[in-house]
C-alpha cells in the first residue's frame, strides 16, 4: 500500500546516521516536557484537532508520538494512546512499530510511513499515521497526520538528532487529543530535504519550549503568533550559512538564538503594532539554500536575501506568504553558486507583493504568465538569469508597475503591444535578449514618466514610434535601441521628446539605419547625449544639432558621413563640456580653428576621415582636453608647439598623417599623457629628452619616422614597462612601445644611457 509497511523485515527500508552534531537524550526528554507543557498551557494557540488535556470529551484519546535509537542504529517509532478518563496507557505491538534502518539503500528525503492506526473511538475516534525520513544533514525528522483530511500537523514534526544515545530510552512528543473537528488549513504536506550542507545547531526539539521560556519572544502567552515566528526561524537557522565576512560581522551575522530576544536577533524586525510579529527577514551574504521554514512566517511583509551565493531551488513553499510585499533574492554577479530551477508559479499566490527581485541567479524556465495577476506590482526584476520563451502578455496587466527589468536572459520572440499599457512604467529594459520583430508603435505613448527605456542587445528590425510629447518625466529619459538590426531612417518623431526635463540620452548604435541625419532631433530641447555610431548614415551634420545649447556628447563615428567638420558649436563652461566624436566618416577640408571657440572640449576625434592642411595651433588653447585624435588623415605641417598647453590630455594621436619637423619639446610636460601616437610621420631629429618626464605614459608610438635619430629617454623604460594599467576616457592601455629602426639596435629599443 505504497510504502505502508505493517512488519518491517531487516533492509526493507533504512535510515541512517551520519554522526553530526545535535543534542543528547536529556536534551530531548527535555523538549519533550517542554513541548508538553508549552501546549498544555495554550501558549501556541493549537489546530481544532489537537487540544490541551483537560478539554478531552468521552471518547477521545491522547496520543504522542515516541522514538528511540537502537544500538543497531536504527531508530524505531510508535504511538502511547492514553485514556484521560483513567490514566490508562497503551503502545503499539512490536509487530506495528515502525522502524527505520541504517543502510545505504535509504533515500535521503524520502518520507516513509507507518501503518494507518484507529484512535480513540465512539465521537472522539480518528486514524493517525506516523512518518518520518531521513535528512541531508544525518537528523531524522518524523510527524503525525490525521488521516481524515490527509493534513500533516506541523507542530508534530520534530527531529532525532545522529547524536542522539543509542540503546536510551525512548523520547516522547507532545500530546494531542483526537477530535471530529477538521483539522486545520495550515497544515503541511511532505517537502524537499535542505540541500546543501547544514552545520549543527541547539536541538530543534526543544525549539517550542525555547521559544516560550519568556527569554526570546516577551510574554509568550499573550504573543502566541511571534512564538511560532521564533520556532520557524530557529528551524530555518540550521540550513542557514553565510560569506565569512557577513558571517563574522557583528550586524549582518545571523545570531538566532533563545538566549537573546528576538528583537536583537539580526535580520530579523518585528511589526510596531500589537501584537508583535516577524514582518522584515534581511540577511546578507547566504552561501545555502533558502530554507523552506521561510514560508511559516505568515505575517511577513518582506523577505530580502542579498548579496549572496545561494543554491538550490526557489521553494514553492514561499507561496504561502500572503502578506509578503517585497521577496527580494538578489545573488552576486560573477560568482558561479546561484540559484537554479523555474520561477515556481506558487509565488503568484502572493497578490500582496508590490516588489519581486531574483536577479543574478542561474533560473531558467518561462516567466510564468499568472505573474500578471499580481495587481500591486510596482516592481519586476528577473535580470542576469538564463529565462527563455517569449514575454507574457499578461504583463501587461500590471497597472501599478513601475520598473520592469527582465534584461541579460534568453528571452525570444516580439515585444508584447500589451506593454504599452503599462501608464506608470519609469523603466522598462528588455536588453540583451533573443526578442526580434518590429518594436510596437504605442510602446513609448503612454509612458508620461518614463526615465529608462532600454532594448538595446536584441534582434529588432523596425522602429516607427508615435509621438513621444507625452513623455515629461522631470528626472530626465534615456532611449537605449543600440546593437540591434533597425533599419530604415532614423525616425523623426524622436524630435516629439521635446517635454521632458533633465538630461534626455537617445544612443541608436550598431544598427542599419541609413540616410541622413533627421534636424528634428533638435526639437528635443534637453538633448544631451546623441549616440548613431556604427550606422549607414551619410550627409553632413544638421546645423541645429551643432549649435543645440544642451548637447554634451555627440557620437557620429562610423558612418559614412562627409563634408566639412562643422564650427559654430555652442560654448561650453564650467562643468559643462563637449565630446565630439566624428571618426571614421569621409569628412574633408581643413580642421576649422574654430572649435577653440566651443569652450571646453573633453574628446575630439577626428581620426578616419580625409582632413588635410596643418593642425590648427588654436586647438592648443582647449585646455579642458583630455583626448584629440586626428590620426588617419592627410594632415601636414608640423606639431604645434601650442599643444604643451594642453596639461590636462591624457591621448594624443596624431599617427597616419604626413606631419614633419621634430617632435615639440614641449610635450615633455604633459603630465598626465597615457598614450602618445606619433607613428607613420616624417618627423625627424632627435626624440626630446623631456619625454623622461611623463612618467604615466603607457604607449609611445615612434615607428615609420625614419628621421628621427638619438636615443629614447631610458626613464620611460621603467615607466611604460610598470604602467599598463593607467584607466584613460576611451579604453585602458596595454604597455607599448615601437620605435623606427634607427632608435633600435639589434631589434631592441635604444634606450639612452642613464
Amino acid at each position: 500500500m505504497n510504502g505502508r509497511i505493517r512488519c518491517l523485515s531487516p533492509g526493507s527500508l533504512g535510515l541512517g546516521y551520519t554522526g553530526g552534531g545535535g543534542v543528547n537524550s536529556r536534551a530531548l526528554a527535555g523538549f519533550v516536557l517542554g513541548v508538553a507543557a508549552l501546549l498544555a498551557s495554550s501558549l501556541v494557540p493549537l489546530p481544532a484537532s489537537v487540544q490541551a488535556q483537560g478539554s478531552t470529551p468521552s471518547g477521545a484519546r491522547e496520543v504522542q508520538v515516541r522514538a528511540r535509537r537502537l544500538a543497531s542504529g536504527n531508530v524505531e517509532f510508535g504511538l502511547r494512546v492514553t485514556n484521560p478518563a483513567d490514566g490508562s496507557a497503551s503502545y503499539l505491538t512490536l509487530i506495528h512499530r515502525f522502524l527505520l534502518y541504517n543502510h545505504s539503500r535509504t533515500v535521503v528525503g524520502k518520507w516513509y510511513y507507518s501503518e494507518v492506526v484507529k484512535v480513540g473511538v465512539g465521537a472522539g475516534a480518528t486514524l493517525v499515521e506516523v512518518r518520518a525520513r531521513r535528512l541531508a544533514s544525518g537528523n531524522v525528522e518524523f510527524g503525525l497526520r490525521l488521516f481524515k483530511k490527509t493534513v500533516w500537523l506541523p507542530r508534530f514534526r520534530y527531529l532525532i538528532y545522529g547524536s542522539a544515545r543509542p540503546g536510551g530510552p525512548w523520547q516522547y512528543s507532545s500530546v494531542f487529543t483526537t477530535l471530529t473537528s477538521p483539522p486545520p488549513s495550515g497544515g503541511v504536506s511532505p517537502s524537499p530535504p535542505p540541500s546543501g550542507g547544514v552545520s549543527p545547531s541547539p536541538s530543534p526539539f526543544a525549539v517550542g519550549s525555547r521559544c516560550a521560556s519568556g527569554t526570546p519572544v516577551p510574554n509568550p502567552a499573550h504573543n502566541p503568533g511571534l512564538v511560532n515566528d521564533c520556532i520557524a526561524l530557529l528551524n530555518a537557522k540550521p540550513h542557514l550559512s553565510q560569506l565569512p565576512d557577513f558571517a563574522a560581522d557583528p550586524i549582518s551575522g545571523v545570531n538566532w538564538g533563545s538566549s537573546r530576544p528576538i528583537t536583537a536577533w539580526n535580520g530579523v524586525y518585528l511589526s510596531s503594532t500589537n501584537p508583535k510579529r516577524v514582518n522584515r527577514v534581511k540577511i546578507r551574504g547566504l552561501t545555502s539554500g533558502i530554507p523552506s521554514e521561510f514560508g511559516e512566517l505568515n505575517a511577513l511583509e518582506e523577505l530580502n536575501l542579498f548579496d549572496g551565493r545561494l543554491s538550490g531551488s526557489i521553494p514553492s513553499k514561499l507561496g504561502r506568504l500572503t502578506n509578503l510585499k517585497y521577496l527580494i533574492i538578489a545573488g552576486l554577479n560573477n560568482q558561479s553558486s546561484r540559484l537554479t530551477g523555474s520561477i515556481p508559479s506558487s509565488l503568484c499566490r502572493l497578490q500582496s507583493l508590490e516588489r519581486l527581485e531574483l536577479t543574478y541567479h542561474d533560473l531558467n524556465g518561462p516567466i510564468p504568465s499568472c505573474l500578471g495577476s499580481l495587481s500591486k506590482l510596482e516592481w519586476l526584476e528577473l535580470r542576469r538569469n538564463d529565462l527563455s520563451g517569449q514575454i507574457p502578455s499578461t504583463l501587461g496587466s500590471l497597472s501599478d508597475l513601475e520598473k520592469l527589468h527582465l534584461h541579460d536572459n534568453d528571452l525570444s520572440g516580439s515585444i508584447p503591444a500589451s506593454l504599452g499599457s503599462l501608464s506608470n512604467i519609469t523603466h522598462l529594459n528588455l536588453a540583451d535578449n533573443d526578442l526580434s520583430g518590429t518594436v510596437p508603435s504605442s510602446l513609448l505613448s503612454s509612458f508620461a514618466d518614463l526615465v529608462n527605456l532600454d532594448l538595446s542587445g536584441n534582434s529588432l528590425s523596425s522602429w516607427a514610434p508615435s509621438s513621444l510629447s507625452g513623455i515629461h518625466s522631470v528626472s530626465g529619459v534615456t532611449l537605449d535601441l543600440s546593437d540591434n538590426d533597425l533599419s530604415g531612417q532614423v525616425p523623426a518623431t524622436l524630435g516629439t521628446l521635446s517635454n521632458a526635463g533633465g538630461n534626455v540620452y537617445v544612443l541608436l548604435s550598431g544598427n542599419q539605419f541609413s540616410g541622413a541625419i533627421p534636424p528634428e532631433l533638435a526639437n528635443i530641447t534637453q538633448l544631451f547625449s546623441l549616440n548613431l555610431s556604427g550606422n549607414n548614415l551619410t550627409g553632413g551634420i544638421p546645423s541645429a544639432l551643432v549649435s543645440h545649447a544642451n548637447l554634451g556628447y555627440l557620437n557620429v563615428s562610423d558612418n559614412a558621413l562627409s563634408g566639412a567638420v562643422p564650427h559654430g558649436w555652442a560654448r561650453k563652461t564650467g562643468w559643462k563640456s563637449h565630446n565630439l566624436i566624428l571618426s571614421n566618416n569621409n569628412f574633408s577640408g581643413s580642421i576649422p580653428a574654430q572649435l577653440s571657440q566651443a569652450g571646453n572640449i573633453y574628446r575630439l576625434k577626428l581620426d578616419g576621415n580625409g582632413l588635410s592642411g596643418n593642425i590648427p595651433s588654436a586647438l592648443g588653447s582647449i585646455t579642458f582636453l583630455r583626448e584629440l585624435d586626428l590620426s588617419g588623415n592627410g594632415l601636414s605641417g608640423s606639431i604645434p608647439s601650442t599643444f604643451s598647453g594642453l596639461t590636462n590630455l591624457e591621448v594624443l594621436g596624431l599617427s597616419g598623417n604626413g606631419l614633419s619637423g621634430s617632435i615639440p619639446s614641449g610635450l615633455g610636460g604633459l603630465t598626465k599623457l597615457k598614450s602618445l601616437k606619433l607613428d607613420g610621420n616624417g618627423l625627424s631629429g632627435s626624440v626630446p629628452s623631456q619625454l623622461g618626464g611623463l612618467t604615466k605614459l603607457a604607449i609611445l608610438h615612434l615607428q615609420g619616422n625614419t628621421g628621427l635619430t638619438g636615443c629614447v629617454p631610458a626613464s620611460l623604460s621603467t615607466y611604460i614597462r610598470v604602467s599598463g594599467i593607467w584607466p584613460v576616457v576611451t579604453e585602458e592601455l596595454d604597455a607599448d612601445v615601437q620605435v623606427p629602426p634607427s632608435l633600435t639596435t639589434s631589434g631592441a629599443v635604444k634606450w639612452c644611457a642613464s
